[in-house]
């Protein structure tokens, strides 16, 4: 069974390959570094509450489609 970590790690990649953003893009737009957002698409760990808002921004989508299906 899949952690949340796991899964959030999931949509973020099936979100980005959807939306044409590369993991360089997705850090600079969010404010992290490139290999924050290999993790967190690893499923190491999750982002923290404050960048949420920014990736759903980077997507151009709301916080509830950020979490769709999951």
């Amino acid at each position: 069974m899949s952690t949340s970590k796991e899964l959030f790690g999931k949509r973020l990649v099936y979100l980005r390959t959807k939306h044409a953003i590369n993991q360089e893009e997705l850090a600079f737009k969010v404010g992290v570094s490139v290999m924050t957002v290999r993790r967190w698409e690893h499923g190491e760990y999750g982002p923290e509450f404050d960048r949420l808002e920014k990736i759903a921004k980077a997507f151009g989508i709301s916080l509830e489609e950020l979490f769709k299906g999951l």
